[in-house]
């Protein structure tokens, strides 16, 4: 019989048990437990973006396997070495440490070199004619850099369904910060009083679509 090697082995077993990005996570936290990541850090450390962990994260120091911290406007997270399950899941990530950083590149959805990503031109909007007046559609230019960062479909969908202070505080970054990188991504967001409206059961102004954008090549 042909044999498999311990490391073939032990990578099925993380397969089996664990999502992909969930043992990124994992093996990065778990085979450096004295440092604390913050969310975009570690996304850039696996290859994938920010949005990819906001649940993976919470969850786990939900679970007692990970802890958090905050600090003014941003939540770390690392390690929790007094976990009872600490030792053996870091064993069982020491061993299959390489062959899975090669995998997540393998896979990997966001370039680490904003460069490299792929740029997608949406065509503009057919000139407009009103009766003698020619009225040209705006063209929203959003940086491919920015666009690498952040998954637009996804934070716009996040913005219409939740407060600002809830995304902020899954992307570890404040409210501001969002506004900012939504308008950034023309990303229309609800007014002022939105949501304490909604809540009071009100009328409140319906969700715009999302506007189609171009990717600047710069």
């Amino acid at each position: 019989m042909r044999k498999v090697s311990s490391t073939n082995r032990n990578t099925a077993v993380l397969d089996a048990l664990f999502p992909t990005i969930r043992q990124g996570v994992l093996a990065t936290t778990l085979t450096s437990p004295e440092k604390w990541w913050y969310l975009s850090e570690l996304a850039h450390r696996l290859g994938t973006s920010p949005s990819s962990l906001q649940r993976e994260l919470p969850a786990l120091a939900k679970a007692g396997i990970l802890e958090e911290r905050s600090d003014k406007c941003k939540t770390y997270f690392r390690a929790k070495r007094g976990s009872p399950l600490y030792a053996e899941l870091r064993g069982l990530f020491e061993k299959s440490t390489d062959a899975l950083q090669q995998k997540l590149n393998t896979r990997n959805p966001v370039p680490r070199n904003p460069k490299k990503v792929t740029l997608v031109k949406v065509e503009k909007a057919p000139t407009i004619d009103k009766g003698r007046v020619t009225v040209k559609p705006q063209t929203r230019i959003v940086s491919a850099t920015i666009m690498s960062h952040y998954d637009r479909e996804e934070l716009y969908a996040r913005v219409w369904s939740q407060s600002m202070l809830k995304i902020a505080r899954d992307y570890g970054v404040s409210d501001v910060r969002i506004a900012k990188v939504c308008r950034k991504l023309f990303i229309p967001m609800p007014g002022r009083g939105y949501w304490n409206k909604k809540s009071a059961g009100k009328q409140v102004p319906g969700q715009p679509s999302l506007p189609d954008v171009e990717i600047s090549r710069r």
